[in-house]
C-alpha cells in the first residue's frame, strides 16, 4: 500500500514509472521491510551490552574490529555483485542477517561468542547491501531527476527506520531486548521473500578489475570518505551510547524506550526535508546544500558534548537530520554520477567507497578507545564529538566534480 501511494506522486521520468511496477515494487518492499527490521535494534545494540557488563572501551574494540571486518567484506561484496548481480546479492545480505540477529538474542546463553556471532554476520550483511544498492540505484537513476528519487528512497527508508526505533524500544521495555531480536530475525526473512521473484537487472559472471581505475582523479573521493567515517562511527555507536550512559542512565529498560522515541523524532524532519533537498539537487543546487549540511553537522557534532537533557538530545536528532540530509543526499548523488565516466568499475568503485568509509570508522573508534583510556568513558566521548566536528574540514576538498561549482 505506502509503494502504491508513494508511486502516484513520483515523477512521470523516474526509474519506476517507466519499469515494471511488480519487478520495482518487490525491490522496494524488501528494502523497507529490511529496514523495519534493522531498525528495530540498531540504536540499541551496544546498549545492551553494556547492560550485560562490556565497559565502553571494550565495546569500541569490539566495534573497530566489526568496522575493520567492514572493510575487508566490502571488498569480496564487489565481487559477489558483479558475478551474481545487485539483487541476488541483496537476496544473500538478507540470508545473512538472520544469524546475526539470533546469535544477538542468544547473548545470555553464548554470552561473547554470541556477540562475536552478530558483529561477524552482521558486517557480511550489510556489506553485501551497501554495495548492491548503490550499484543498483547508480545503474538505473535518471540523471535529470536523481535527486526527487533518492528523496523518495530515503523518505521511505526514513519511514521504516523512524517508527521502528520507537517500536523496537517499547518491545524491549514490555519485554526483553532479546525478544526484538527474534522478531527482527522474523521480519528479515519476511523481506528476502519479494526477491525470490525479481529478475536481474544487469549482467552477471563478470569479474572485478582494479587495473586501469584513474586514481588520480579518484583519491580526493576516498579521502573524504574516509572523513565521512567518523560521521558513521559518531551517528551508529558513539552519539547512542552516550546518551544512555549520560543522559538516561542505563540501570532498566525504560532506556530502550526513551532511546526509541528520540530517534524516532528524527522521521518528521525527513519527511519533509528530503523532498526540499531533492528538488534543490535536481535545480543544480547540491553544492550549497552540501555546504550548509558540513556546516550544520559540524555545529551539531561541537554542540554534543553540552546536551544533558531529554529535551535537548531530541533537538539534536532533528539537527542531526536536517544537516545530515542536507550533506548526504547530494554527496550521494555526486557518488552516483562518478561511474558513467568510469565504465566497468561501477562494482569496484563503491566497494572502494565503503572500504574507506569504514577504515575511517575503524581509526576514529580506536582513536575514541584511547580517549576513553585516558579520560573516561563519559568525557571521552565528549571530546570525540569535538574531534568528529573538525573532521568535516575533509569535506571541503572532496574531489566530486557535482561539489566543486555550480553544474
Amino acid at each position: 500500500m505506502f509503494l502504491k501511494i508513494s508511486n502516484l506522486f513520483m515523477s512521470t521520468k523516474a526509474y519506476w514509472r517507466t519499469a515494471p511496477f511488480a519487478e520495482m515494487a518487490q525491490l522496494y518492499a524488501a528494502r523497507f521491510v529490511r529496514t523495519v527490521a534493522q531498525s528495530l535494534v540498531g540504536s540499541f545494540v551496544l546498549v545492551i551490552l553494556y547492560q550485560k557488563g562490556y565497559p565502553v572501551m571494550h565495546l569500541f574494540f569490539i566495534v573497530a574490529g566489526y568496522y575493520g571486518l567492514r572493510v575487508a567484506c566490502s571488498a569480496v561484496s564487489a565481487h559477489v555483485v558483479a558475478w551474481f548481480g545487485p539483487k541476488h546479492t541483496l537476496l544473500f545480505s538478507n540470508i545473512a542477517a538472520v544469524p546475526a540477529f539470533v546469535s544477538l538474542a542468544m547473548v545470555e546463553t553464548y554470552a561473547f561468542w554470541g556477540v562475536v556471532g552478530f558483529f561477524f554476520f552482521e558486517a557480511i550483511s550489510l556489506s553485501l547491501l551497501l554495495v548492491a544498492t548503490d550499484v543498483q540505484f547508480s545503474s538505473v537513476k535518471n540523471s535529470q531527476s536523481a535527486g526527487r528519487e533518492l528523496a523518495w528512497m530515503r523518505t521511505a527508508e526514513k519511514v521504516a527506520a523512524g517508527v521502528s526505533p520507537a517500536v523496537g524500544g517499547f518491545l524491549a521495555y514490555q519485554f526483553k531486548p532479546e525478544s526484538v531480536m527474534w522478531i527482527a530475525a522474523l521480519l528479515i526473512v519476511i523481506s528476502a521473500l519479494p526477491l525470490f521473484g525479481t529478475a536481474e537487472s544487469m549482467q552477471g559472471r563478470q569479474r572485478v578489475v582494479f587495473r586501469g581505475l584513474p586514481w588520480a582523479s579518484l583519491w580526493r573521493q576516498f579521502r573524504m570518505t574516509v572523513a565521512n567515517g567518523v560521521d558513521v562511527s559518531v551517528n551508529g555507536a558513539v552519539w547512542p551510547l552516550f546518551i544512555a550512559i549520560a543522559i538516561f542512565g542505563t540501570q532498566d529498560s525504560r532506556v530502550y524506550m526513551e532511546l526509541g522515541l528520540m530517534f524516532s523524532l528524527s522521521v518528521f524532519a525527513s519527511l519533509i526535508i528530503s523532498q526540499v533537498y531533492g528538488r534543490l539537487i535536481d535545480r543544480r543546487k547540491g553544492r550549497e546544500l552540501f555546504l550548509f549540511g558540513v556546516g550544520t553537522s559540524a555545529l551539531i557534532h561541537a554542540s554534543r558534548p553540552f546536551i544533558n537533557t531529554p529535551l535537548g538530545v531530541g533537538a539534536t536528532n532533528i539537527a542531526t537530520e536536517v544537516g545530515m540530509s542536507a550533506y548526504s543526499m547530494p554527496f550521494v548523488r555526486a557518488q552516483y554520477d562518478i561511474p558513467d565516466s568510469i565504465p566497468g568499475y561501477r562494482a569496484v568503485y563503491f566497494a572502494l567507497l565503503a572500504m574507506c568509509q569504514y577504515f575511517g570508522a575503524m581509526l576514529f573508534i580506536l582513536f575514541g578507545a584511547g580517549l576513553v583510556w585516558q579520560f573516561g568513558e563519559v568525557r571521552g566521548m565528549q571530546l570525540m564529538f569535538i574531534v568528529a566536528a573538525l573532521a568535516y574540514l575533509f569535506y571541503l576538498r572532496n574531489g566530486f566534480p557535482s561539489l566543486r561549482g555550480r553544474h
